[in-house]
Formats: structure tokens, C-alpha cells, sequence
């Protein structure tokens, strides 16, 4: 243990203290220290892309049932939930821990470096695994200060489509009455994290736009309804959703990110698609912009004697942080000297986490990871984490859900 990190009170924390519970927890995360690095090395080495972490959720099944912690997968899905009780009856809270990796071939030259070609754990779920699987266990050893229940939500396939609202839908949040999520930070050193109140990030909603014409030669334009010039005039029209239509103090993000159309170029396209996505941080002002994409994409191709079909596709809820869970959370932060940092404006990137906050209210915070003054961000072939990050959130996650679950 790495006692020289910033100012965090390894030896001090809660010796005073008559918290039997914090003191137990956190005394707990420092033993378990060498634990907490080695689970995460070995999920790191054996990475598993999206929808496929089936070793990954075995392994974790294992590691929770040898704990003595009731888990199963959640059908039809690579999730895992576990059940760890307190000593009397009480409330249901919940964290959870994503666990799926990228398509990302990682620098050679770590001990602990991914045995899958061109799969890496590049955004560290293999930390958030670890954690969640450090966290029960300090429950479980720790079940004698606390009552109720933490529910275990092992999340698959964030990267992609999110795993987390088949979750919900599945009714692993039956009866959770709060969720807490962390996320690896490498921006910031071991002993920070931010965390903001309200939106954390915002939510999602992918746009699709059949542009409809009608073909002809390429030479007699006149005899057509060219598909591509009106898709042009489309994309176009839209940039005055955020700059004329959303007021300056909202914050709404919309991408055409793919045009796909046209067969030849000497034939005049009956048809386009483009694809994009709509980003907001309230669920009003989500509904306005989707209502002016539908309003101004079809008048746009009615006037020029087209059509357009409009579909929205749901993605992730924004992540929302509870007032009262930001404040918790920075009160334990004084008790261990780790610095709270409010992060300055939400973002406009989503994760999923958006979906367990929006079935019960929550708290999501970065957690800093850094490993050098100039770490790799996420999603890097270079990305690493200091693993003295872990035992801090693994005493965090245990603290917050078991305070919850007791009151």
C-alpha cells in the first residue's frame, strides 16, 4: 500500500471513531489490498467484448458464491446479480460494477497484459469488477454493523448497447431503493474524484432519417427527385435546432454521424438514410429536439417534393446524482483524506448507468486512477490504472450502500 498517495489516511481514518462499521470497512479495503489487484489483473488478461463475457460472469459467479454471497446470472443475459445481507432486516441498496472490454489491441511489455488479441480492458471495467467484488466481501465480513440488503448488479455489454435496462427489466431492481456506480478517471490522481449534483452526463436517442425521392438519369435531373440533395438540405436545416431552436442555457448535442445513398453516379438517388445521434441533459428538452428533427426533416423534403421518414431509437437515460448521496459521499471523502472535486459542467458522452438512476435515485463519480502525471485516457491502447485506487473504491461503494441499506 502506497501510504505517500496525496493525502489519503491510510493509518488514521476513523481511529477515533465510534463508527464500527466505517472503521471495519475501511480497515477491511487495506487487507484486502493485494486481493483487489489481483482480481483485477486477471479479468485484465482475459478481456471479453460485449454480450460475450461468459467466463467473465463465471468467474465472477465463483468468486461471490466462495465469499459465501447468494448469486446467479440473470437469464437470457451474461449479467450477474448477488445478494449480500446485513444482520438484521432493513432497505435494498444497490451498486453496480460494468464488465465488458473493447476491440482495442493493448501496447505490449505488461506482466499483466491481455492474453486476447485485439481485446483489452481499455476503459476499466476490470477495476470496477474488482471493486464491486472487494466491496461485497468487506460487506459480507462487515454484515454484523450493518442490516439489509446490497444487491450486486455485474452489468455486461455498456460499451455497446447497455446491459443495464435489460437489468431493470429483468426486475433486478425490484424493491432498490438507491444505486451507486463509479468509473475509473484518468485524469485525475489516485486520492481525487468529482462528481457533480443532478446530470452527470446526459441522455441518448439515436436518429434515423429515410430520405425518400424519386430516381431517374443523372442527366435529366428535371425528371426526378433527387434524394441527395435533399438529405444535403436536411443535415443542413438541422444545425438550427441547437443554434436557434434550444436555448443557449440547455444543453442538447445533435450528430448526423453516417449518409448512406446513391447507387451510380450517373443516376439520381431515389433514396437516402442518415443516421445521427441526439444528446440532452433534461427529458423536455430531449422531446422539443426530437420534435423539431421530425418537423423540420419532413417539411424540408415536402417542399421539394419528397419524403421523410423520421424513427428515434432509445438510447441511455441521463445519469442523474442525488443531492443527498453527492453530499455522503463527500463527507466520507473528508473522513479518509481523499479530495472531492465538484465536476465543473455535466457531458454529453451517456453510460449507461443513466438506466439504474432513472428506476431509483443515485450517485455515479469518477474515481481518480492516474498512473503517471500524463496518463492515457480511457479507450487507449495505453490506458493503465495506479491500483491503490481500488481498496478506496471498494471501501466507498461498501460504505454508501450499506449506510443506505441500514437506514
Amino acid at each position: 500500500m502506497n501510504d505517500k498517495i496525496n493525502n489519503v489516511k491510510w493509518d488514521t481514518a476513523f481511529a477515533g471513531s465510534e463508527d464500527t462499521l466505517y472503521k471495519s470497512l475501511w480497515r477491511g479495503a487495506q487487507n484486502i489490498s493485494d486481493k483487489l489487484s489481483l482480481w483485477r489483473r486477471a479479468f485484465h488478461m482475459n478481456p471479453e467484448l460485449s454480450g460475450q463475457e461468459n467466463q467473465t460472469a463465471r468467474t465472477i459467479l465463483n468468486e461471490l458464491r466462495s465469499m459465501g454471497i447468494d448469486a446467479d446470472t440473470v437469464p437470457g443475459q451474461n449479467a450477474v446479480v448477488g445478494h449480500v445481507y446485513g444482520s438484521n432486516p432493513g432497505g435494498i441498496s444497490a451498486i453496480r460494477a460494468d464488465m465488458d472490454a473493447l476491440p482495442i489491441q493493448e501496447v505490449p511489455g505488461r506482466d499483466y497484459g491481455s492474453t486476447v488479441p485485439g481485446v483489452m480492458h481499455a476503459c476499466g471495467h476490470d477495476a470496477h469488477v474488482a471493486i464491486q467484488l472487494g466491496a461485497a466481501l468487506l460487506l459480507k465480513e462487515s454484515a454484523a454493523h450493518w442490516n439489509g440488503e446490497v444487491r450486486l448488479l455485474f452489468e455486461p455489454a455498456e460499451e455497446t448497447v447497455g446491459g443495464a435496462q435489460p437489468m431493470v427489466d429483468a426486475g433486478c431492481m425490484r424493491g432498490v431503493s438507491s444505486v451507486f456506480g463509479l468509473h475509473m478517471a484518468p485524469n485525475l490522481p489516485v486520492g481525487q474524484l468529482w462528481t457533480r449534483k443532478g446530470a452527470m452526463s446526459g441522455s441518448s436517442s439515436e436518429v434515423v432519417l429515410n430520405v425518400k425521392g424519386a430516381g431517374c438519369h443523372g442527366a435529366y435531373p428535371e425528371k426526378g427527385v433527387d434524394a441527395i440533395v435533399l438529405a444535403s438540405q436536411v443535415v443542413g436545416a438541422l444545425q438550427t435546432i441547437v443554434s436557434r431552436t434550444i436555448s443557449a442555457f440547455d444543453n442538447v448535442v445533435l450528430t448526423i454521424g453516417m449518409v448512406h445513398g446513391g447507387t451510380a453516379p450517373n443516376i439520381i438517388a431515389s433514396g437516402v438514410i442518415l443516421h445521427g445521434t441526439l444528446r440532452a441533459l433534461d427529458g423536455a428538452i430531449m422531446a422539443r429536439a426530437q420534435e423539431r428533427v421530425r418537423a423540420i426533416a419532413q417539411g424540408v423534403c415536402q417542399a421539394s417534393g419528397g419524403s421523410c421518414d423520421v424513427e428515434f431509437l432509445s438510447g441511455y437515460h441521463a445519469v442523474i446524482c442525488a443531492d443527498k448521496y453527492v453530499d455522503q459521499l463527500f463527507s466520507l471523502c473528508g473522513d479518509i483524506g481523499v479530495e472531492p472535486l465538484v465536476k465543473p459542467t455535466p457531458s454529453l458522452g451517456v453510460d449507461s448507468f443513466g438506466d439504474f438512476t432513472a428506476a431509483a435515485p443515485g450517485l455515479y463519480y469518477d474515481l481518480g486512477c492516474a498512473s503517471a502525471p500524463d496518463s492515457p485516457s480511457i479507450h487507449t491502447p495505453q490506458f493503465d490504472i495506479d491500483e491503490s485506487c481500488l481498496p478506496i473504491g471498494a471501501f466507498l461503494q461498501a460504505a454508501l450502500s450499506a449506510r443506505e441499506a441500514s437506514v
